[in-house]
This record gives structure tokens, C-alpha cells and sequence, in this order.
């Protein structure tokens, strides 16, 4: 075998050199430069190649850094990646991945990056299926139409074949975080930080109260029980009870439900106070009556 500088093949203390003239490390080892010089396979116009530059390792289909697989200088591997990537992380995959088994990350403060660069949902789908065609499908996706208006939606029963993957029933996101902590269920848009568009069905439901405002102040000695007068004035000009809100009100801005249900203890009361004066009026015209 030659081993001279005319030549590009070299036989070096029982190893094999490609371009380099003295190799040492391994039995064969081939020189490269950052022009993707390295070991090529082709079958007609397809090119698979296997090389290396000053930085990185590649496999890659052609030239391509994007069409294959890349090993960064410190270890990061890439799918899709070129190196500038690899550098903040030890895998990075550009485009869909499956798992057919567990995928396990062991660590503190260790997460999985999926990174969404376009107007477009990008996340993480649980299928009956390998493709996108399983029906018993469910997805955690990230949408970043804008900054102002990141959310994160999961879905369940989804149906693929739409635009968005909704629910099958419904055509909603079942689930929507929106990127100021608001929460939705039936909403993509939730205003509160729990909006449900649907019915909610609980055993208990506790709302919190704050101190000194549950309506038991209506029979302080010091409170201004408006006199019936009063009632009849405002129902006549309002249609409607004093402190009530009004139907136009709760049909535009729904019903709180700790307030309307203090403001109804607090006219429950108010009747009461109403009714033990009535009772006084009446006791004092039988004894009237009596003498």
C-alpha cells in the first residue's frame, strides 16, 4: 500500500490513513475540512454522507446539516439541529418524534424543550395509534400566535382531520392557559381566572368571605332599615329591589354568587325586621281593640 505524499490512501504503523499521513488513532482514520469531506454512499441521485469540520460530527443527507443527524464537540446531539443550537442542549430534534416506550428524564431542574417558531400549535400528542389517523387521541399543545397571547391547550376525543385539534364533540378546546394564568374549560379565551362555558357539576362548593361583610350587620342597633314607603318609591321608579342588581345588569355581566347570595340574606333579614314591626303594629291594635 503506498504511504507517500502523492497519494491520498496511507498505510501508517498497521493503520489506514485517508488524508492523513501518519494515523494514530483507530485503524482507519479519514481527514476532512468544513467543505463535508468524509465517506460518501450513493444509489442514483441519492447522497447519504458521514464527515466532519473543526467542530461537529455529522450524518446527513447531502451537504444538508438539517437533513440528519449532528454530534456537537461537547457532547449535544442533534435531529434536524446544526451545531449554533446544540449548544444549550444535549438533544435536540427538529420535527415530529415518536416514543415507542417510556421516555424518562432523571435530574433536578431538568425539562423538555419544544420550541414553536411559527404562527402554529406545536406539543406533545397521546394516540391508539402511530400516526395521526388514531381517533382515541388526546394533545398538550403550545400556541404562540402572539406574544401577548400564548397559550397553552390540551385537548381530549380530538378530532386530527380539522384545522385545530378540538374536541370531537363540542369542536372546543377542552382546556385552555392562557399566558396570564388565566384558566378555560370550553373557552379559548378565558376573562377570569377560572372560566368554564358548560355546566359544572360539584358536591361542595365553599366561597370564601370577607371579614365584617356577611350581612348579619342588619340587626345591629345602628343599622338604616329603609321604612316601606321607601321600597315601594324605589320599586316603582327601578322595578327592582334596593341593592339588587338590576336584570339588564346580571344579563350583561352574569352573577356573582357570594354577592347576589349576601344581598339575598340581607333582604331576607330586612323582611324579618319588617315582619316583627308588623307583628308589634298588630299586638298594639288588639290591645287597642281589647279595651
Amino acid at each position: 500500500m503506498p504511504n507517500n505524499s502523492n497519494s491520498p490512501l496511507y498505510y501508517y504503523n498497521n493503520k489506514v490513513g485517508i488524508g492523513v499521513l501518519t494515523p494514530t488513532h483507530g485503524k482507519l482514520q479519514i481527514f476532512g475540512n468544513d467543505s463535508g469531506e468524509g465517506i460518501a454512499f450513493s444509489y442514483g441521485a441519492y447522497l447519504t454522507k458521514i464527515w466532519r469540520n473543526s467542530a461537529n460530527f455529522y450524518i446527513t443527507h447531502g451537504d444538508n446539516v438539517t437533513k440528519g443527524i449532528t454530534i456537537y464537540k461537547d457532547g449535544g446531539l442533534g435531529v434536524g439541529y446544526s451545531s449554533s443550537f446544540l449548544m444549550k442542549y444535549k438533544l435536540a430534534i427538529n420535527g415530529t418524534s415518536y416514543f415507542a416506550n417510556n421516555l424518562t428524564i432523571e435530574g433536578s431542574n431538568k425539562d423538555i424543550l419544544i420550541k414553536n417558531t411559527s404562527e402554529s400549535e406545536s406539543g406533545i400528542r397521546f394516540s391508539d395509534s402511530q400516526d395521526v389517523s388514531g381517533l382515541q387521541s388526546a394533545k398538550i399543545m403550545f400556541n404562540s400566535n402572539t406574544t401577548a397571547d400564548n397559550k397553552l391547550n390540551f385537548y381530549i376525543g380530538a378530532d386530527y382531520s380539522s384545522t385545530y385539534w378540538k374536541n370531537a364533540t363540542t369542536n372546543k378546546k377542552a382546556l385552555t392557559i392562557a399566558n396570564d394564568g388565566k384558566v378555560g374549560i370550553g373557552t379559548e379565551n378565558p376573562q377570569a381566572e377560572l372560566a368554564v362555558n358548560g355546566t359544572i357539576l360539584a358536591k361542595e362548593v365553599r366561597v370564601s368571605v370577607t371579614d365584617g361583610d356577611w350581612p348579619d350587620y342588619v340587626f345591629s342597633d345602628d343599622y338604616q332599615l329603609k321604612n316601606l314607603n321607601e321600597v315601594e318609591g324605589f320599586i316603582n321608579e327601578n322595578n327592582h329591589l334596593p341593592d339588587v342588581p338590576s336584570a339588564q345588569a346580571m344579563e350583561e355581566e352574569g352573577v356573582d354568587l357570594a354577592k347576589m347570595n349576601k344581598v339575598l340574606l340581607q333582604k331576607v333579614e330586612e323582611l324579618t325586621l319588617y315582619m316583627i314591626q308588623q307583628q308589634k303594629e298588630i299586638e298594639a291594635l288588639k290591645a287597642k281593640v281589647n279595651k
